[in-house]
């Protein structure tokens, strides 16, 4: 069975789709496929279900797994315990972690060539934030903000790559739209700057830049931007000015 968390869950077997109930019932399923191959207590299930658990929360939650096995079949155990085995191919996260932490460690040595098609590759199996349907219960906002973390490091590597070729205005568009969304994110504005800059609106560049400094969120590499896009260094021209 495949299992896709990064945004509202969806299960796929072998025969298509498997309809999972809303609610409780796939927010069981997405905190067991986030503790795969693991045992879950059902007592555990429920602080995770409930914000306020009944006295009878965990016989509940234990109700709720076992009207999953006819759903998930043998890969739910059930006993004492609740068992989901699952391979790591069978996660979208898990796919995403895997294939990002490859990129990456592929920038860090400096190879370029192939990076591009992984990070979009991943991201297009990004469809919203993971595990909507757990709505950030403690347990998992560790694992959510992995993920989120991992998303906008690929973004912003992709936008680095984009700068080794010539920017065009989607490319500025792209970026506009990934300042708006994430704000505190220094290192997409200092690409929306550059990448003004390197379609001839230097004015633009510089009134993003100060911006940042307007709104107290202004680093050593936003003045050192912001200087060389006056002076026009030719820096700006040879990749993502770091």
């Amino acid at each position: 069975m495949r299992f896709d968390v990064l945004g509202p869950l969806r299960v796929t077997g072998p025969d298509g789709p498997v309809p999972i109930p809303r609610g409780r019932t796939a927010a069981t399923v997405c905190w067991l496929v986030a503790n795969m191959n693991e045992r879950v207590s059902f007592a555990g299930l429920a602080d995770v279900l409930w914000s306020d658990p009944p006295i009878d929360a965990a016989a509940k939650a234990g109700g709720i797994v076992r009207t999953l096995q006819p759903l998930l079949g043998p890969a739910l155990e059930v006993g004492r315990y609740a068992v989901l085995r699952l391979s790591p191919g069978d996660i979208d996260s898990v796919r995403f972690e895997r294939l990002l932490d490859a990129a990456f460690d592929k920038l860090d040595r400096g190879e370029h060539l192939s990076v591009e098609d992984d990070l979009v590759e991943a991201l297009r199996w990004w469809r919203g934030s993971p595990y909507p349907e757990l709505d950030r219960a403690l347990p998992v906002m560790g694992l959510v903000d992995r993920l989120e973390e991992l998303r906008l490091r690929a973004e912003e590597e992709l936008g680095a790559l984009a700068m080794r070729g010539q920017v065009d205005y989607p490319h500025v568009a792209r970026l506009r739209s990934l300042t708006i969304r994430h704000p505190d994110r220094l290192r997409f504005h200092h690409q929306l700057a550059q990448a003004l800059y390197r379609c001839g609106r230097q004015i633009e560049a510089l009134q993003e830049l100060a911006g940042l400094r307007a709104r107290g969120c202004c680093d050593a590499r936003t003045l050192a931007l912001s200087s060389a896009i006056l002076q026009q260094a030719a820096a700006l021209a040879e990749g993502e000015f770091r």
